[in-house]
């Protein structure tokens, strides 16, 4: 629903602007023409007349001063425009910023403690929309300690929900998501989500220095902690093998770089946090067997929860 509204609300000012670029711009250079057409004809007829003082010279750099006094005015017209849409995208940006989150801290919502690692979903059922079917009914699951579980199902089973509702991306309709005893909901949320690692299937890559990319989940990570997770997801070697190593530019989303070679990074900025919790949706998909079951052992993460993933030791 919000997202619907959000892009018919942008269609709506893209389509304001759109109209505004269409008129403005034919209009000047319509009238351009229509000034240098009138003084051309002008000037033909008082030269065929036998008009003194108009030669063929004066007409030809009276049309090029006409010319010369519209090209601002069109210039004026075309930076219009870019105001327009620039006014349509800020716009949406304002729109966007004002919309309030659907999760927010609870007025009592106290800091969560440093997570041992138990998590237990008691019965919970959750939906999208109020009224809609229900995603999950009645789940309940635990995962004690130093466990990895793995979720499996078919595509709209809930599995990335589950994920969801543990990073309280999303308020469970009832049931309790219990992390060490403590309800999620009574915590805040940027001290539950600092304490978790979440790694997507399409792992976003930055446009910057591999190693920017990796510190970015730890800003005050120093070379050899980057290194350090590196090595731990198996992506050293591939990296110092590049043109400059860690220092090696990437494009936005990595494209220069293979589908596993960025989930590697993206692990390897997720291990960087040192996560009690570490997330996986699908994160694993271009990614060998013996390096996802490597990641998958990290000694500081205390609790891996992974949607759709299955491996055999």
């Amino acid at each position: 629903g919000i997202f619907k509204d959000l892009n018919e609300g942008y269609i709506q000012a893209w389509m304001k602007a759109v109209k505004a670029q269409f008129l403005l711009w034919p209009v000047i250079d319509s009238v351009s023409i229509a000034g240098i057409s009138l003084v051309f004809v002008v000037s033909v007829s008082w030269i065929s007349q036998g008009f003194t003082g108009i030669t063929a010279g004066i007409v030809v750099a009276f049309m090029g001063y006409i010319s010369r006094f519209w090209e601002p005015v069109s210039n004026l017209g075309n930076f219009y425009n870019a105001i327009i849409n620039a006014i349509a995208y800020l716009e949406r940006i304002f729109e966007t910023n004002d919309e309030q989150p659907l999760v927010d801290d609870l007025p009592e919502a106290v800091e969560m403690p440093l997570i041992e690692g138990k998590v237990r979903f008691n019965h919970v059922n959750f939906s999208y929309e109020k009224g809609e079917r229900r995603i999950l009914k009645d789940v309940s699951f635990s995962v004690e300690k130093g466990e990895t579980i793995a979720l499996v199902g078919p595509t709209g089973a809930g599995k990335t929900t589950i994920v969801n509702l543990l990073s309280r991306f999303y308020d469970v309709e009832s049931g309790q998501v219990i992390i060490d005893e403590t309800d999620v909901r009574s915590v805040t949320l940027n001290s539950l989500r600092k304490q978790m690692g979440v790694m997507l299937q399409d792992s976003f890559i930055f446009s910057g220095t591999i190693m920017d990319n990796i510190r970015y989940s730890k800003l005050d990570a120093t070379d050899e902690e980057v290194i350090k997770a590196t090595k731990a997801v198996k992506a050293h070697d591939f990296i110092i093998e590049m043109e400059e190593g860690y220092n090696t530019e990437v494009n936005e989303r990595g494209s220069r770089l293979s589908a596993g070679q960025r989930q590697l990074i993206s692990f390897a900025r997720a291990l960087l946090a040192d996560p009690k919790i570490l997330i996986l949706d699908e994160a694993t998909s271009s990614i060998s067997q013996p390096q996802a079951q490597l990641i998958l052992r990290f000694p500081s993460v205390n609790v891996r929860v992974s949607a759709n993933f299955i491996w055999h030791p």
